[in-house]
């Protein structure tokens, strides 16, 4: 299974691992299945409920409870969340949407897939909806020094690349590491911290070429959301993005050849002593 942040990454959900996901300018988390060409997406978005009394902390799951009496349909309760289900039929689109609004605390989750009518009644279809069914009860919000490790959407992986692609267009070499480090004196210089990203994030790439076993994730934490390399099932994470820009800002000169092999040698040393 994988875990995927949804709303602002301090709640998560798990899927199966042939999911893959994005997120849309104003938020909205979308997965889909590449087996089934993203057909079938399911469509992921949170809210807050402000409620007038500040002491209110379960506003959402009450109004999800509220609505399904006004709709006669009755909610469904599960640990701490209220789940309301209806069917729609989009007769313009000629699609058939499930619609799902749970209630856990003061948020409010809305999840939807929508598919054609014709197609309603398929295994496939049925299949991504017993998926979202076990993917509800799977909502979780972060606790307070419990940091999340999440899949990274897509369009971090592009960005990635494309720094690469930008910095070094010959690839990823022993030899890169002078090319790279011109980059990084530029940043420096003009401290350009958006140059410096895509620094960290090809210096990222090119420690991942050295270490096969660290790979890209999203990391969730009391200080924010930050792009990850994390060993295997080790627990190490690094954040190459965040140290090169951090350094920038700092205006400190470094050398990244050193910087990185000090880097390796204390992830070595740290899988030795574990």
């Amino acid at each position: 299974m994988k875990f995927f942040a949804i709303g602002d990454g301090h709640k998560r959900v798990s899927l199966p691992d042939r999911y893959e996901t994005e997120i849309t300018p104003d938020g909205t988390s979308i997965f889909w299945a590449p087996e089934n060409d993203g057909d079938i997406p399911i469509r992921v978005s949170v809210l807050t409920i402000e409620s007038k009394d500040k002491n209110e902390n379960e506003a959402a799951f009450w109004a999800v409870i509220h609505k399904a009496n006004r709709e006669k349909n009755e909610p469904t309760v599960v640990d701490d969340k209220a789940i309301f289900q209806q069917r729609e039929f989009l007769k313009e689109e000629n699609e058939v949407n499930y619609f799902y609004e749970i209630g856990m605390g003061n948020c409010l989750i809305v999840v939807s897939v929508s598919v054609e009518e014709k197609i309603e009644q398929s295994a496939d279809f049925q299949k991504v909806r017993d998926e979202v069914d076990a993917m509800i009860a799977t909502i979780e919000q972060r606790e307070d020094d419990h940091p999340f490790i999440c899949e990274l959407p897509g369009s971090d992986f592009d960005e990635i690349a494309e720094a690469v692609e930008e910095l070094l267009p010959t690839g990823l070499k022993d030899s890169s590491w002078d090319s790279l480090q011109k980059h990084y004196d530029e940043s420096l210089q003009n401290q350009n911290l958006q140059l410096a990203g895509k620094v960290g994030l090809t210096f990222g790439e090119m420690i991942k070429k050295d270490i096969p076993g660290f790979n890209w994730y999203l990391t969730i934490d009391d200080w924010g959301c930050a792009r990850s390399l994390n060993f295997e099932e080790s627990g190490i994470s690094i954040f190459p993005e965040n140290m090169i820009i951090k350094r920038v800002d700092d205006d400190h000169a470094i050398d990244l050849k050193e910087f990185a092999s000090d880097t390796i040698e204390t992830v070595e040393e740290i899988l030795r002593t574990q």
